[in-house]
């Protein structure tokens, strides 16, 4: 009796250090989102390229990115640099792109701003009539931006 209790814990034992040498959790991962806010495909990596291409093809769009092949999954975010969802359309060859993508399927993904000078909003995703605003739109005055 006494040796089937002890072969009982050595073999839980053994399981328990097998899950920990394995890696098994019982965590979920945290959930990851983009800079505009948008949720992460799981196991996506972030990565940054210059469009080579764009091909269409009955089963959706074709990215070429870097010489890497990419697919949009369905559901995919998609912005603009000024983080409001948009269509494939608006990317285009040479473009340099920021993405997250997972087994060469984009989750998300936005023009890379790569002058290092932040670009003024475009007057249609301004907010109008803020509170104390002098203008309806954002000007750059002295080297700072202004509304």
């Amino acid at each position: 009796m006494l040796i089937h209790k002890f072969g009982a814990c050595c073999f839980l034992v053994t399981l328990f250090l097998v899950n920990i040498l394995l890696g098994g959790s019982n965590a979920c991962a945290e959930p990851r989102y983009d800079k505009f806010g948008g949720l992460i495909e799981r196991g996506a990596i972030e990565k940054h390229g210059v469009i080579d291409a764009i091909n269409e093809i009955s089963k959706g769009i074709v990215f070429i990115i870097d010489d890497t092949e990419y697919r949009i999954m369905p559901g995919a975010r998609l912005y603009t640099s000024y983080g409001s969802q948009a269509s494939p359309a608006i990317f285009k060859t040479g473009m340099s792109v920021m993405f997250f993508a997972n087994k060469r399927k984009i989750s998300n993904m936005w023009p890379e701003d790569v002058s290092g000078e932040e670009l003024p909003i475009p007057a249609k995703e301004q907010k109008k009539g803020a509170a104390g605003a002098k203008h309806d739109t954002i000007y750059k005055e002295g080297g700072a931006w202004k509304n």
